[in-house]
Parts: C-alpha cells; sequence; structure tokens
C-alpha cells in the first residue's frame, strides 16, 4: 500500500511539474525507520551541477503514537541545518511539499513520538529540478 500511494504522489507530481517546464528531473530517496524523536540521516540532492527547487517529505506512521510532528531542513553544507516545512502533525501518513527552495542536502526531523505501540516513521522523499 505504501508503494502504491509513493507511486501515486510522484505521479501526481510529475504529471503537476512537466506542464511548468520542459525539462524535469526527479530523484528519490527511503530513510529507514525512526523509533524516536531525531534527525534522518543527511541526503544529497545534486543534479549534476543543479539543485532541486521543489521538495516533497511523506511521514509515514505506524504504531498509533498519540503525538507526532516532523520538518522537512534542509542546508546548504550538511552542517547548518533550517526548516523547509512547517512542524506538521503525522498521526497519520501525512506529506509536506515546499517549492523554490534550493538547498545541497535534505532530511527529515522528527521532533516528537510519543505512546502509541512501538510507533514508527518512515520518511520518503522526493525532490524535482
Amino acid at each position: 500500500m505504501r508503494k502504491i500511494r509513493a507511486l501515486f504522489l510522484t505521479m501526481l507530481l510529475v504529471a503537476f511539474c512537466l506542464p511548468l517546464a520542459g525539462d524535469r528531473e526527479a530523484m528519490e530517496k527511503d530513510f529507514a525507520a525512526l523509533t524516536a524523536a531525531g534527525q534522518t540521516p543527511a541526503f544529497s540532492v545534486k543534479f549534476g551541477n543543479s539543485y532541486p527547487l521543489h521538495h516533497t517529505l511523506t511521514a509515514a506512521v505506524t504504531g498509533a503514537p498519540s503525538a507526532c510532528s516532523f520538518n522537512l531542513e534542509g542546508s546548504l553544507d550538511a552542517t547548518v541545518w533550517n526548516d523547509l516545512g512547517s512542524n506538521t502533525d503525522c498521526l497519520a501518513t501525512t506529506i509536506i511539499h515546499v517549492v523554490n527552495k534550493a538547498v545541497t542536502h535534505v532530511r527529515g526531523d522528527l521532533v516528537t513520538l510519543t505512546a502509541g505501540t512501538s510507533p514508527t516513521v518512515t520518511f520518503e522523499y522526493l525532490g524535482v529540478r
């Protein structure tokens, strides 16, 4: 089900972006599941000599947590990080989409994850240039 949802979201994003410009490229990254608050490893989003301006981060949630929130973070050097997407509730599978933000690296930041039955959050990233 998760793969079908990701495929649908990818197709939707590509269908939306293709009419806007002729030459689009996309990259995807599936991060390992997080079981506590913290960040995913940094992911370089370089396309040859350029970077994506459109970023989508999906948070797939299991274990019915009572509190869950996350951010999409971006960096120009993989050292100093800034929020690209606001602190978003993730009690169910949720998406953040950010446009016109040029960064060289991205990561998911799981801000809170509490209670539930062994809750996990798995982030999937899609960047479009």
